[in-house]
């Protein structure tokens, strides 16, 4: 399934409390040049994915809303790949920025925060963000990106995590010149880079 009506019908959506999910492959083989192609919409309030393999291009992960907890999963993706506006913490997980399309851009984040009371952001927490044989061949081609503001009030952090050396040494791509960057809070604590 492909294309923006998608993100609300994405092959699997999890939206009951407590939903677990554990040791299941989500995959969108939707290919690169197919627009946003979700694999895993999580709604769930106190939803936890645990040792899944989450797989897809652009907008692979759609953390919703509510709270979440994903970990030591293995997340794949190359344009927003996990974006919403849940309340949501990634954990020992493992990150992987795809080859994309020509002259495309990869952004790990996306965080939708509309207003400064929410308590919604993504945490990636004691995790590698690393990237796949393909990209990383491409020999620097495709800039990969931290994240970018959906909305207003975007929040996301980075802590005690692992990075390869295909991250942009900008940390962060702007979503467009519109967003205020003094609304937006990203942060980035003891990470650890490969360098070459």
């Amino acid at each position: 399934m492909t294309g923006s009506p998608f993100s609300s019908s994405p092959p699997t959506s999890a939206t009951g409390a407590g939903f677990i999910a554990r040791d299941i492959t989500f995959e969108n083989a939707a290919g690169p040049g197919a627009g946003q192609a979700v694999a895993l919409r999580v709604g769930a309030d106190h939803g936890v994915v645990y040792r899944c393999n989450i797989i897809g291009y652009q907008d692979t992960l759609y953390v919703h809303s509510n709270r979440q907890f994903f970990r030591e999963c293995d997340i794949y993706g190359t344009v927003d790949f996990i974006f919403g506006n849940a309340a949501v913490v990634f954990q020992k997980c493992s990150i992987y920025s795809r080859k994309p399309m020509d002259r495309q851009k990869n952004t790990i984040t996306a965080q939708n925060r509309k207003d400064p009371n929410q308590n919604t952001g993504i945490s990636i927490h004691k995790s590698r963000i690393l990237a796949t044989p393909d990209l990383k061949a491409s020999k620097g081609s495709f800039p990969t990106y931290l994240g970018r503001p959906w909305k207003l009030y975007s929040r996301v952090v980075y802590m005690l995590d692992y990075m390869d050396d295909h991250i942009s040494p900008q940390g962060w791509l702007e979503w467009n010149a519109s967003v205020p960057l003094n609304l937006l809070y990203y942060g980035e604590y003891s990470l650890c880079f490969h360098i070459v």
